[in-house]
């Protein structure tokens, strides 16, 4: 009633007042006991009428997505049928055929050769199985673990190995989990992530590929959660003394020392796994002495690093120069294994091996590469705690609805730093493994085999 402006209540229901008021301006908020409600300025009618319009538009959209979407199977049956053509024309392209005779030739995996044999026989076809020359250059299976099924799919995506090399995806597995936990490096994050991998299972295991990738994906969650453990952050809160999580803290996040060597060791053990695995697979030849090289070299150096930090005795000290000491002469004098028989020959060696051994800045950039494992974990660490702090900072600067405000920056704030950590897990944890790693630890690319099968039941289309 103290209200100027006119005003009249133009119904009543279930204890609610209808009320219309009249103004030119919109009134000041002090003015009215009530906060005004904005309706909008089109009728009743008119907004039935568009609900309708809205509904017969969904119609007619349904209607279009049935009528594009109905030949939908017959034509990745017909894409397939096409690429099948194309595979058994390349195929008699390169058979040799006459009239009466067909010879055919290819690449079989060693498991499959006693099917294949059994085919034969019922068929009543002549069948000739040999072993692979060194002059052959045949294609590249990769069969991996069943765990490391998700590791093979993005080794196969970054780069196949040759067939004379060796199946990484393993020590990927392995490396990209722990990489990516240390990225993280909080426990409340990896909760999360765990609880969203359950929630949604069945629609992420809906095919093979995707079972394999959400195994991967369950072994980084399992990682950044002991890992999180390890250095006690939980959602950027360390657990104080006393309490149980606190004694399973092993490793202080902000001891920037131990945690340098820590990332700097890891990838050390790293490139050297790379390099003793490419060595291993060059057994046959001297020229495995080079990665072999390499690999005490680094971890040589790692240990001279640690003497010089005064972490080890000094006998450790003399011991890593001899050992980078040989390790130099075998990269520089293996590198390259061309007979010596003639000082041509000799000089071009020696050339070689030299240029070898600048891979030695190389090395020192690869190795230190991996320091941003501590650096990002530091940093989404960090990140936490200061959203941590201007969160309960407005609770007392800003009483009542500083509590509100509160829980919006620690959502908003987690939120923003959840999906930084896991992004930067990914891409830097792929990066590690897929550069530095596969540069000391994979030689030459090689290309994928692909059987020659039927493709019609592939389904394009989901």
């Amino acid at each position: 009633k103290n209200v100027s402006l006119p005003w009249q209540q133009v119904g009543s229901r279930h204890g609610r007042h209808l009320v219309v008021l009249l103004s030119k301006d919109e009134p000041d908020y002090d003015e009215l006991p009530i906060a005004r409600i904005h309706t909008g300025r089109h009728s009743l009618q008119t907004l039935k009428q568009e609900l309708r319009d809205i509904q017969r538009q969904i119609g007619e959209a349904a209607l279009e997505r049935a009528s594009l979407t109905r030949w939908r199977n017959l034509l990745a049956a017909k894409i397939a049928a096409a690429k099948d053509f194309a595979d058994m024309y390349r195929a008699e392209q390169i058979c040799l055929q006459d009239n009466s005779l067909c010879f055919i030739q290819g690449w079989l995996p060693l498991q499959h050769q006693e099917t294949f044999i059994k085919s034969c026989e019922t068929m009543g076809v002549a069948w000739v199985c040999e072993a692979v020359s060194s002059q052959d250059q045949p294609p590249t299976l990769l069969q991996p673990p069943a765990w490391a099924e998700g590791a093979r799919q993005i080794v196969e995506f970054f780069q196949i190995p040759a067939y004379r090399s060796w199946d990484p995806s393993a020590v990927v597995w392995l490396s990209f989990c722990l990489f990516y936990a240390m990225i993280i490096s909080d426990a409340g994050y990896a909760s999360v992530m765990a609880a969203l991998l359950i929630i949604f299972r069945k629609k992420l295991r809906a095919t093979k590929a995707r079972q394999s990738m959400y195994a991967l994906a369950m072994g980084m969650t399992a990682s950044a959660l002991l890992w999180g453990v390890i250095v006690g952050s939980y959602f950027g809160a360390t657990p104080k003394v006393g309490y149980w999580l606190a004694n399973l803290q092993l490793l202080n996040l902000h001891d920037f020392d131990q945690m340098m060597q820590l990332s700097v060791g890891f990838g050390v053990l790293h490139l050297l796994i790379a390099n003793f695995a490419r060595a291993w697979y060059l057994h046959h030849s001297r020229q495995a002495l080079a990665p072999l090289g390499w690999g005490f070299g680094f971890g040589a150096s790692y240990l001279y690093w640690l003497h010089y930090l005064d972490l080890l005795s000094k006998g450790w000290g003399q011991t890593a120069i001899v050992i980078m000491s040989v390790s130099a002469a075998l990269v520089l004098c293996f590198s390259d294994i061309r007979p010596l028989d003639s000082f041509k020959a000799f000089l071009i060696r020696a050339l070689l091996g030299i240029k070898a051994l600048t891979g030695l800045s190389k090395g020192f950039g690869d190795v230190l590469s991996y320091l941003r494992l501590f650096a990002l974990g530091l940093s989404s660490a960090q990140l936490a705690l200061t959203f941590n702090a201007i969160a309960f900072s407005l609770i007392d600067s800003m009483p009542g609805i500083g509590i509100l405000l509160c829980a919006i920056v620690l959502v908003l704030g987690h939120l923003l730093n959840f999906a930084l950590g896991i992004m930067g897990g990914v891409i830097h944890g792929l990066r590690l493994n897929l550069i530095e790693f596969s540069n000391w630890g994979i030689g030459e690319e090689g290309y994928p085999y692909q059987a020659f099968a039927k493709r019609e039941k592939e389904q394009w289309n989901k």
